[in-house]
This record gives C-alpha cells, sequence and structure tokens, in this order.
C-alpha cells in the first residue's frame, strides 16, 4: 500500500474513529487530517483501542469540520506503550495546526495526559458550543512558547472569565504573533490578575505580537494592564469593537496609582488601529484621578478608524504622536468637536485627515 501524507474524510457517516481505516499503523507517516460532516465520531484517536505506531506521531495538522458528535481529539493519556514497536515516539509529538470548528458536543480540546506537543504553532477554535475550558488538559501536556496563531470564537458555555490564566501563564506564550478573540461573553479580561505577591517581568509578555482583533465580547470592561500594552513593540494591527462594557481599554496598576505627572507609550510598528462600537469607553486609559496622563507615541500609524464610542472625551496624541497618519475615519464630526484636546494643533492635524467612516464588519 502507497504511504499516505495527506487524508481528507467527509460524510463518513459510520466512522467512529480514524483506527477503522489504519488497523496496521498504515497512516504511520500521515501529516495532514482533515475530517468533516462526520455524525458518528466521538475522538479522531481512541488510546484505549489503538496502538502507538497507530496514532499519527508525523501528524503536522489537524483540521475538524462539523464532527456533531465529537467529544474530544483523543481519549485517554497520549504515552508511549512498553510494547511498542516504534520505541522513543510521543504520539502527536510533531502537531503543528489544530483547527476545529463547528463541533457543538466537543467539551474540552486537549485531553489529560503526559505527553508533550512541543512543536504547537496554531490553534484555531471557533463556535465550539458545549466548550467549558479551553486550556482545561493543556498543562503540561502542550508547549506553548512555540505558538504564533490564536484564535478563539464563540464559546456560549465557557465559564472562565479569563482567556489566560494568570500572567504567568501568558508569559508562555512567548512568540505569539495573532491573537483574535471573537464572541467570547465570559471574559472580563483577557489575562487574571497574578496573585499578590507574585512578581512577573511583564515586558516579556506578547512582545512578539503583531496583531491584537477583540469582537463581540460583551462582558469585557479591559483588555489587560498597561504595563503589559507597554510591552507590545511588535504590534503592527490593534483593533477593538462591540464590546458595550468596555470601560478602557487599559487599567493602571495599583502601584502605579501614585506616580504622577505624564508617561508616553511608544508602539514604533502600529499601522492599523480600529475602534468601533464601544458605547461606554470613556478613555483608552483608566480615567480615575491622581493618574499619570499617558500619550501614544506611534510613528507608522497609518490609518486610525473610530466610530460609535461616544463616552470616549479624549484622544492620547500629541502633536508628533502620529507623523504618518493618511487615514483618520469618524461617524460624527459633532462628536470630535467636542473633544478635549490639550494641545490645539493635534485637532487641526486631525481635522485635516477626516474621512467618512466604513462599514464595520458586525
Amino acid at each position: 500500500m502507497e504511504i499516505t501524507y495527506r487524508l481528507s474524510l467527509e460524510w463518513c457517516s459510520d466512522l467512529k474513529n480514524v483506527l477503522q481505516l489504519n488497523p496496521k499503523g498504515m497512516l504511520y507517516n500521515l501529516k495532514s487530517l482533515d475530517i468533516r460532516y462526520s455524525r458518528e465520531m466521538e475522538y479522531v484517536v481512541n488510546v484505549e483501542e489503538q496502538v502507538p505506531e497507530t496514532m499519527f506521531p508525523n501528524l503536522v495538522e489537524l483540521e475538524l469540520y462539523k464532527v456533531s458528535e465529537l467529544k474530544a481529539t483523543w481519549n485517554g493519556p497520549l504515552v508511549e506503550s512498553e510494547c511498542s514497536a516504534v520505541p522513543n515516539v510521543t504520539m502527536l509529538q510533531n502537531l503543528e495546526e489544530i483547527q476545529i470548528e463547528d463541533c457543538p458536543k466537543l467539551e474540552k480540546v486537549f485531553e489529560d495526559g503526559s505527553a508533550s506537543i512541543f512543536k504547537l504553532r496554531s490553534i484555531q477554535l471557533h463556535d465550539l458550543d458545549s466548550l467549558t475550558s479551553i486550556w482545561k488538559g493543556a498543562v503540561p501536556l502542550i508547549r506553548l512558547e512555540s505558538l504564533k496563531i490564536l484564535d478563539v470564537k464563540n464559546y456560549p458555555s465557557l465559564r472562565s472569565r479569563y482567556l489566560f490564566l494568570s500572567v504567568a501563564f501568558a508569559q508562555r506564550f512567548q512568540q505569539l504573533e495573532e491573537l483574535e478573540v471573537i464572541k467570547c461573553q465570559s471574559f472580563i479580561q483577557l489575562i487574571a490578575e497574578e496573585a499578590e505577591g507574585m512578581e512577573i517581568n511583564s515586558s516579556s509578555i506578547f512582545s512578539n505580537l503583531k496583531m491584537l482583533d477583540i469582537k463581540v465580547c460583551q462582558g469585557l470592561k479591559c483588555i489587560f494592564p498597561i504595563r503589559i500594552f507597554q510591552g507590545l513593540m511588535q504590534l503592527e494591527e490593534f483593533k477593538v469593537s462591540w464590546c458595550r462594557e468596555m470601560e478602557e481599554l487599559f487599567e493602571f496598576e495599583e502601584c502605579q496609582e501614585k506616580e504622577e505627572g505624564s508617561m508616553t507609550i511608544r508602539l514604533p510598528r502600529l499601522r492599523i488601529l480600529v475602534l468601533q462600537y464601544l458605547p461606554r469607553l470613556t478613555s483608552f486609559f483608566s480615567h480615575r484621578r491622581n493618574l499619570p496622563c499617558v500619550l501614544l507615541d506611534c510613528p507608522s500609524l497609518e490609518e486610525f478608524d473610530i466610530s460609535e464610542c461616544p463616552n470616549l472625551k479624549r484622544l492620547p496624541f500629541g502633536p508628533r504622536s502620529t507623523p504618518k497618519l493618511e487615514k483618520f475615519y469618524i461617524n460624527d464630526v459633532e462628536w470630535f468637536e467636542k473633544l478635549e484636546w490639550d494641545d490645539p494643533s493635534v485637532k487641526l492635524q486631525l481635522q485635516q485627515l477626516l474621512l467618512p467612516v466604513r462599514c464595520s464588519e458586525f
């Protein structure tokens, strides 16, 4: 039989797991597995039934779409069997990309186990109605230090109030470049606060992040502390829209509340900034008294789009903050005229760039 590297299965209504196609390890070299519209499959891999040689040690890409009975990607611990004919093999050790969409009975993505998935670079999870926890079982199963893309969307049963369970946990995402969070209504912030007394170097968190996109997270009150925002030196696109509870984008921590004067946050690579449909937003940063005034320095900013943010009172820019800005979209000229300005020349600069707001994605 020929070696199979890519396998796509569609409308296989009687298929309960891939073992039925792989009883003798003939898919050992499989690199890409795509399963769609399966009505009977509960697990892609059932450890209780399969021997290690059949569990795809060379699989790189796993995509599951509309697998209606899927409970978990695998059942049981992915550990090497002592009787394995292929020694020193960890199951799914080469997995780099996992994409799961519209699997209504999936309760958790990562099954508990002692194996290690070292090379995971992309996690995309969409429309999972029964998912109660994104990371349950993932620690210490997978290494997150190589992850570049995290795309999470629409989990109506999710219980967690945070995407990242702690600042220390967020620190593991050292190589993350793209973070997209859509329709996660339980979140109040993206990162949970660290326990009192814990000292974390927040400048190393998301230091490689290039794109941050947040949409329709109605419980989100702010994104994360300003100390983390200060470290986003590679950020190129920043978009927030349709978050009705958001009052500020970034908050000051208690240790910063006694600081006086002003502070400047430099985002040297930011090209696109979009804020849309944030009805309670009053400030980019915490609006409480006795806090420093914060300015953004965005020397690469080309496009600024802001609409339906009626309670926002000021924009955090100085006269030299946005030298490359070419497009400034707003939907309410009257709102713009009422904004407060520390330097009136900033208003004049922006007025020359005003354009009618474009249609939102939602």
